[in-house]
């Protein structure tokens, strides 16, 4: 065993300083912190031969983590350069390379080299970093993806870099005894001897002259759960607190007092003193337990506050910087993405806020695992992540007309949806429209409808165009289904024909937005479509020009109604405001109000029909047939007009032809 482990090891080190790979190497061969070496790589014998062009990216082990950088890689005659320069904090240098989906890491060696300090001698560090690169025990400490069943280690190997790391620099020992702890921990060492190694490194931190508050409070960590020793664990935490007076402890008791704070001048008052003595750009990475709990709710509370009272923003723009970036994704969406839904304020407003936001995100560095994330990665990773926040920033440009800066962010998202989002599509179409991209929206919209993703207005500008070119709209609705994937619209007439239901239903009178009353227990013999909805209610209000479609196609249909129940209203004045908003929509649709419940609230028939058949939420909407059975109830949209009025369309098909086959 000992002999094949050597032989590990040295067919491990060839190629760490000074490559035998003829496809890879430095100028000058050994790396220095702080100079700078031209890279070269020849895929002509890689995995990526033939490729063209080749992207990489260099990974650097600083600070007991991996940054990623990308290569600015030019072809010269067959191989490929860049020129890079050196971190001076960096140990390791670990090249990939890619083109397209094939990558390129190195094989079994890998392309990683140590990198020399000033003093010429291996950096601090890089010894334990080339261990944990390639042992999957340790694979959180490694490159996310990397590691692989071709250049991984086995952990005797790795036991080996952690000593040589001891070896060659003891003064290490402060950062990594945690990480040969967690080691330990995971293979199953000996207790006993667990606990003596990780003793001996508890007493070397607390020793050292200097030792960090990071390097004190993983010995904390270790004398609880390793070596279940509570007063070692409060002697370390007083010398925490003598050492470092601004100590995550005293910040943590700080956050937690804030935020329960409920006076908003005294609670804008502590978070003004926390961020004064524990500044955003240097804690940025710095979370304990408390700190996720509270922190980014406590900036929220300060900023939503005088929102909520005066509609007064600026705390926001004070304090976009400190806050961290989920709560950047929640004030987005709170105070630009709703805002832009429900037309609730001015577009100009919502532009300034948005673009301040996206800009503090863009702007964020990277931190903690996603320094592993080269930049150029990272950006397109932000598009794809926040594509909603992008989606709304586009459209808000597009109102703004700011065509162009639209199109731009547009073109970045449009392949994320696929066409299969008829909200984007819709606004993709109108952006292709203001830049004068007439020749691409047609073929767009066609691409939309394969994928049953398209708005009412997209099939306005189809059907004047086939007009142009047929002279009138004869066949048009054919032509439309022909757009269509029949593969996609059998599977959906198989689901809907499986989902259907027989179950007798009561049947009630409404009032009328119109005037006068509705009894649905008169219309036997006609398949009743029944929506409840809200004007309150987002999706709601989003299903309604699919369903408008599905009236229009049926509108002539004697046999077919349509009732679209208000419900769950209480507001004074709902039905004044139900007919405003129905009539600046122009909707062609029979709205009813439901009945009171005991309370006065119009829900009495929602409430009844949810118990009865065990649904809840709105919209919801159900179908039942001539006969008085319900055959089919569902609650939700899922954001397509034109896949919501085929699934209305079809489900009423089925139920007539059940009653053509009798």
């Amino acid at each position: 065993m000992r002999r094949v482990l050597l032989t590990s090891i040295v067919l491990l080190v060839t190629g760490i300083n000074g490559f035998s790979q003829k496809s890879f190497k430095y100028i000058p061969e050994l790396l220095t912190q702080g100079n700078t070496a031209t890279i070269i790589y020849d895929n002509r014998s890689t995995s990526l031969s033939g490729c063209d062009p080749i992207e990489g990216v260099i990974y650097l082990w600083e600070n007991y983590q991996w940054r990623a950088d990308d290569l600015e890689m030019t072809k010269k005659d067959s191989v490929w350069t860049a020129e890079y320069t050196m971190p001076e904090n960096a140990a390791l240098a670990v090249v990939v390379f890619n083109s397209g989906e094939k990558v390129d890491k190195g094989g079994r060696n890998t392309y990683c080299q140590f990198i020399l300090d000033k003093s010429g001698k291996n950096a601090p560090s890089a010894c334990i970093g080339w261990g944990m690169l390639r042992n999957k025990t340790m694979s959180g400490y490694s490159i996310p993806g990397f590691c692989d069943s071709i250049n991984s280690i086995g952990d005797d190997v790795m036991k080996y870099w952690i000593n040589q790391e001891l070896m060659y620099n003891p003064g290490e020992r402060a950062n990594l005894f945690h990480i040969a702890a967690e080691f330990m921990v995971k293979t199953n060492a000996d207790e006993e001897k667990l606990k003596q190694t990780t003793g001996y490194g508890i007493e070397y931190v607390m020793t050292q002259p200097n030792p960090t508050e990071k390097q004190l409070l993983n010995a904390k960590e270790l004398a609880l759960k390793i070596m279940n020793d509570p007063y070692k664990a409060a002697e370390i935490d007083s010398l925490i607190k003598n050492r470092f007076p601004y100590n995550l402890a005293l910040r943590d008791e700080m956050i937690t007092k804030a935020f329960r704070e409920t006076d908003f001048t005294r609670k804008k008052a502590m978070l003004d003193e926390i961020l004064k003595y524990y500044p955003s750009d240097i804690y940025r990475d710095v979370n304990t337990e408390i700190s996720n709990l509270y922190y980014g709710k406590l900036i929220q509370s300060v900023i939503y506050t005088p929102i909520a009272t005066s509609k007064d923003y600026s705390l926001m723009y004070k304090y976009l910087h400190d806050s961290p970036m989920t709560q950047l994704v929640t004030y987005h969406w709170h105070h630009v993405q709703l805002p832009l839904r429900d037309k609730l304020i001015s577009n100009d407003k919502l532009l300034s806020l948005s673009t301040e936001i996206i800009n503090e995100m863009q702007s964020r560095p990277r931190t903690g695992k996603d320094l592993a994330i080269s930049p150029g990665r990272w950006a397109d990773l932000f598009v794809s992540k926040y594509r909603d926040i992008m989606t709304a920033h586009s459209e808000l440009l597009l109102e703004a007309g700011k065509y162009s800066e639209a199109l731009e962010i547009a073109e970045k998202i449009s392949p994320l949806f696929e066409n299969k989002s008829a909200d984007f599509n819709d606004l993709y179409v109108r952006i292709l429209s203001k830049n004068g991209y007439d020749n691409l929206i047609i073929p767009y919209i066609k691409l939309s409808i394969g994928k049953n993703a398209a708005t009412p207005e997209m099939l306005e500008y189809l059907k004047a165009d086939y007009i142009k070119i047929k002279g009138s709209e004869n066949g048009f609705d054919a032509y439309l289904t022909s757009l269509k994937s029949a593969e996609d619209l059998e599977d959906m007439q198989a689901k809907l024909k499986s989902s259907l239901i027989k179950e007798k239903i009561d049947l009630f009178s409404f009032e009328e937005m119109k005037g006068g009353r509705v009894d649905m227990a008169a219309q036997k013999g006609k398949i009743i479509v029944i929506d409840f909805w809200a004007t309150w209610c987002a999706p709601c209000k989003a299903a309604l020009p699919g369903m408008q479609m599905a009236v229009n196609k049926y509108k002539n249909d004697p046999d077919v109604v349509f009732y679209f129940v208000a419900t769950q209203e209480s507001k004074p004045g709902f039905k004044d405001e139900l007919r405003q908003f129905v009539k600046e929509k122009g909707y062609n649709i029979t709205v009813l109000f439901d009945n009171p419940d005991a309370s006065g609230k119009a829900q009495a028939t929602y409430n009844n029909y949810s118990h009865k058949f065990k649904f809840s939420g709105i919209p919801h909407k159900m179908i039942i047939d001539g006969n008085g059975y319900l055959r089919w109830s569902s609650t939700g949209y899922y954001g397509s007009p034109t896949e919501l009025a085929d699934e209305i369309s079809c489900l009423i098909e089925l139920i007539k032809s059940e009653n053509l086959r009798k």
